[in-house]
């Protein structure tokens, strides 16, 4: 399942990523060209406490009625970025306990449910044992086991699975932006103005994920308290000059909530 990188994640050089990435058209569809390598970490192992239900077995209406975690993964694989981990809740209660609604019967069917749910993808899966904590501790075990597989990656996608609209085309638009632009860090801009950079940045509510970090912030990213729930925001704040912020109004739909009939 991969190390936690709160004590075993292997060491990261702080160095700045060579941002020298170029982007191509095809056909009117964004493609990446890579000179560098970047892989993409899918945060799923959340409790979906406000959801009432674990959300990423949710069928979203479309093709197939596919599940919320498989067509996260399935779009961030379409992107053609780089690889996908993909963490997923544990298949056991943490050692401490948490507030989640789930029996502990339960922990162990919704980790085997999403395996199944990916099971004919090409991610690498990874539970997390920590899952209670919050955010920043999937996203630590995340990264840590992206770059134990593919020692070379030097830039991280983050992605969420309750963001239904956001397509492997926003992945591809929200990485050429950032090439573009020459920024170590791009996070989504959840209304449709103009891509902007620092040093003042919107409200935190009008942008985040997906996101993207070169390797430069690698050591940071595994350094964020494992407790922390707002995953890389705080760092990408704290950095305004180095992020940019790129127009993706399809991230703006995200599903805390079950979505009311009309919104299906």
């Amino acid at each position: 399942t991969g190390p936690d990188a709160a004590g075993k994640g292997r060491p990261v050089a702080n160095r700045r990523a060579d941002p020298r990435r170029r982007a191509t058209a095809d056909r009117g569809t964004l493609r990446v060209r890579a000179v560098s390598r970047l892989g993409m970490v899918l945060l799923a192992a959340g409790a979906s406490r406000r959801f009432g239900s674990p959300k990423q077995l949710f069928h979203w209406p479309g093709v197939d009625g596919e599940t919320l975690i498989r067509r996260a993964a399935r779009e961030a694989l379409a992107s053609d970025i780089g690889p996908v981990s993909v963490v997923i809740p544990p298949s056991r209660r943490p050692a401490r306990g948490d507030s989640s609604p789930l029996p502990d019967a339960d922990f162990l069917l919704l980790s085997s449910s999403c395996r199944a749910a990916l099971r004919d993808l090409a991610v690498h899966i990874v539970e997390n044992p920590n899952s209670d904590l919050g955010m920043g501790s999937s996203l630590r075990i995340g990264l840590a086991a992206l770059i134990e597989r593919h020692p070379a990656t030097d830039g991280v996608l983050l992605l969420l699975c309750d963001q239904p609209l956001v397509t492997a085309e926003h992945f591809r638009r929200l990485e050429c932006a950032r090439q573009a632009a020459h920024k170590p860090m791009a996070a989504a801009r959840y209304d449709p103005s103009a891509a902007t950079t620092g040093p003042k940045l919107p409200p935190p509510n009008v942008w985040g994920v997906p996101a993207i970090l070169t390797g430069y912030y690698f050591n940071a990213l595994l350094a964020l308290p494992a407790n922390n729930d707002r995953g890389a925001k705080p760092l990408m704040a704290a950095h305004p000059e180095d992020l940019l912020l790129v127009p993706l109004p399809e991230a703006a739909t995200d599903l805390d909530l079950p979505p009311a009939p009309n919104q299906l």
